[in-house]
């Protein structure tokens, strides 16, 4: 459990962690939170008190999470839920997993190896029929532009955050909507749709690629299938035409910032990364064979690169401002 530590006036502090007797338990531990609430420990169970000592939730939970947005995630005999400050159980412990807390108001659930979503009200408006929802992470954010990708039974699609349908399950791949419109594959072609499925972007060439993101300053990153494994995929971008205007020839892009990405070349004979900055058509303004092991562009838009234990600093043109030197 993570807490932030703040003042408890010293007769409560004391008290709780000098092991007293308190309610005729022993107190093993304690856990100050914030608004004078405190998680106890006692016989390996925790509970709720306040600064008055006063019972929020008996010491019968497994585990309690910090607040978030007025909730706190509770664990009961392997079941999770969530209940407020005043110790009203607004979720039940009935689902194998939930969410840490609820993100703009939803919150993502697990029962019986199925997911689906509840609200802050404590109401299932998608049912548990999903083999995943929304994000790559239990505590990622679900619904993005008010839709959340879901799967099934291999396929993907969309709803929105009343559980209906927008998006037909029928996508093999697809990542979320922005600026409204998001990138799909079917029959292992790549698409860009709008969020009545209508085709507005045709990626060409796409049946060469494992996956096609969103656009950051008119650019997509694109990644190659490959068959020796994931190290050796190769990224480049598109345009909005589809077309591939930065060719699939380093192990790792970054989005564009201020018309510049990061680039990665992988060294196999020296085993070793090599670091360059490209612009939006593709020039390189820091080449990869310069064999900088890692370059930073920091936020006054220089750009602070390393090499054989020495740090240099360069314009966003490229050209020297720092010579490379020694740190110790």
């Amino acid at each position: 459990m993570h807490f932030n530590i703040k003042f408890i006036p010293c007769l409560f502090f004391l008290l709780i962690y000098t092991n007293c007797i308190f309610s005729q338990e022993i107190v093993q531990d304690a856990y100050p939170l914030d608004d004078n609430l405190i998680i106890i420990k006692t016989n390996d169970k925790v509970g709720l008190i306040n600064s008055d000592r006063s019972t929020i939730l008996p010491a019968i939970y497994d585990d309690i999470t910090n607040f978030k947005n007025g909730l706190a995630r509770i664990k009961l005999n392997n079941q999770y839920g969530f209940t407020d400050k005043k110790g009203k159980i607004i979720i039940p412990c009935i689902y194998d997993n939930v969410g840490h807390s609820f993100e703009n108001g939803f919150v993502r659930v697990k029962e019986n190896e199925k997911y689906g979503v509840l609200n802050s009200e404590g109401k299932l408006i998608v049912p548990c029929i999903y083999d995943w929802i929304g994000g790559y992470d239990f505590d990622a954010e679900i619904f993005i532009e008010n839709l959340a990708i879901v799967s099934l039974d291999g396929k993907e699609g969309f709803i929105n955050n009343e559980g209906k349908i927008i998006i037909p399950i029928k996508y093999g791949k697809l990542n979320n909507f922005d600026k409204g419109i998001a990138p799909v594959m079917l029959h292992n072609k790549w698409y860009f749709i709008d969020k009545n499925n209508n085709i507005v972007i045709e990626v060409k060439d796409s049946h060469k690629l494992e996956n096609v993101e969103n656009f950051y300053e008119n650019r997509a990153r694109i990644k190659s299938y490959s068959d020796e494994g994931e190290f050796n995929s190769k990224y480049g971008f598109i345009d909005k035409s589809g077309n591939n205007v930065i060719p699939l020839v380093y192990n790792m892009v970054w989005y564009f910032a201020g018309g510049l990405s990061k680039v990665t070349k992988y060294d196999k004979k020296q085993d070793k990364t090599y670091y360059g900055l490209i612009d939006v058509n593709g020039k390189e303004i820091i080449s990869t064979r310069l064999k900088y092991e890692n370059l930073i562009i920091e936020d006054s838009g220089e750009i602070s690169i390393y090499k054989n234990k020495k740090y240099g600093l360069l314009d966003q043109n490229g050209k020297q401002i720092l010579k490379p030197t020694s740190v110790r």
